[in-house]
């Protein structure tokens, strides 16, 4: 390394967005990530050994404790206030991941093939207003059975305790639209959230979903590569049992009174909002009897910088984030 590392213009000028994508989230890009996010081809302790070498970088991130710290006129001296807060942020995202843990023990049934913790709380950047944000499959025909006794107990679990996040199921979809939304080739922002999911009930289904989505691969190789270790495509693939007419009866009926309740919530919350001149927390919601999905608006600002990430493959229009309601 007497040269210093050499890194080819295109991998840094990756490192340098997804910089500007994590403090666009009120986070800093961590060596782990530029390991398993680019083609760097290097480990962290490379990467910290040679980091004054590193042309394009050196002069312009300290590194500290493994993270990048954008260089404020020369002046470090808010440094150890940055790091502060994301140690804080981490540990909250910690906190809310266990709680969620707890959560989803009361709300696995027969008809749960997933939960995993997504949103601000998988990438470890979570602030004081954030939700804790759940991405959830169930089998054909069960999501809004599942929904309805989720949101029921996640009701109980904060009258519990008002120290306790408030929980949103932002992207709540059973196992056929999920199959469709994963093997389609979608967007940069939609693979990221995929492989930064917390499991907490159905990894063979979480690998199994992601080992058929083989585009993914072609946005993070490395992170999709740790993700699907071990895996195998036919979980998602098993033989399913045939809903009965009562069950599909009922499932309908339920999206029909708690998907209703649902709509005319967020409406209310996006009149806060407005009133409270947050247009950047709007958010919309999808709600159909196999789905009920959040997105808020500032993802359509993460999705334009995603977008930026070259040699991929074309992105759908109408892509949903499996975040859903991050930062709202």
């Amino acid at each position: 390394m007497d040269g210093g590392l050499l890194i080819p213009d295109k991998t840094i000028d990756e490192i340098r967005l997804l910089s500007s994508i994590a403090k666009s989230n009120g986070s800093l890009l961590s060596l782990q990530d530029i390991a398993t996010l680019t083609d760097v081809n290097l480990t962290e302790e490379q990467l910290e050994a040679g980091w004054p070498t590193i042309p394009g970088l050196a002069e312009t991130y300290d590194l500290k404790h493994g993270f990048m710290i954008e260089r404020e006129h020369a002046n470090s001296s808010s440094h150890p206030t940055i790091l502060q807060r994301e140690i804080e942020k981490r540990e909250r995202g910690e906190k809310y991941a266990n709680f969620a843990r707890k959560l989803a023990s009361y709300c696995i049934g027969r008809e749960t093939k997933l939960i995993a913790v997504s949103g601000s709380t998988s990438y470890h950047a979570v602030s004081e207003t954030d939700d804790l944000d759940l991405f959830c499959v169930t089998k054909p025909e069960s999501l809004w059975m599942f929904l309805t006794k989720s949101l029921l107990f996640s009701r109980a679990f904060r009258l519990a305790g008002r120290d306790r996040p408030r929980i949103c199921f932002s992207y709540a979809v059973d196992q056929s639209f999920a199959e469709n939304e994963f093997t389609s080739p979608n967007d940069p922002l939609f693979a990221r959230d995929a492989l930064a999911a917390i499991v907490i009930h159905g990894v063979g289904s979480y690998k199994g979903l992601l080992k058929r989505s083989s585009w993914i691969a072609s946005y993070f190789p490395r992170l999709y590569q740790q993700r699907t270790e071990s895996a195998d495509a036919g979980d998602v693939l098993e033989p399913r049992s045939k809903p009965s007419p009562g069950q599909k009866f009922l499932n309908l009926l339920l999206c029909f009174l708690v998907g209703n309740y649902i709509t005319t919530k967020s409406t209310m919350l996006n009149r806060k909002f407005r009133k409270q001149s947050k247009s950047s927390s709007f958010f919309t919601v999808r709600i159909g009897s196999d789905h009920c999905i959040f997105e808020s608006v500032r993802y359509s600002h993460l999705k334009t910088m995603y977008n930026k990430l070259d040699g991929k493959p074309s992105a759908k229009d109408d892509s949903i984030s499996v975040s859903g309601a991050y930062g709202h």
